[in-house]
């Protein structure tokens, strides 16, 4: 019984290890994808901010009579 006992909390010792493995690798990919969030974001208000400018240039030009 001693050893069914042990056999039992060395499987769970071993389970609760891959569990933790499993949410270190969960970490590093969330860190990941929010590292991709993030630069998409930038590079989304970066093309937002040129394109607004150059509506603005275009609107400015037709206000001078310019096409």
């Amino acid at each position: 019984m001693a050893t069914e006992y042990s056999t039992m909390i060395q499987k769970r010792k071993e389970y609760i290890a891959c569990l933790v493995d499993q949410l270190e690798l969960s970490r590093g990919e969330c860190n990941h994808s929010l590292k991709q969030i993030i630069e998409l974001q930038s590079d989304i208000d970066t093309l937002f901010a040129e394109l607004e400018a150059e509506n603005g240039n275009h609107a400015h030009s037709l206000r001078q009579g310019h096409c």
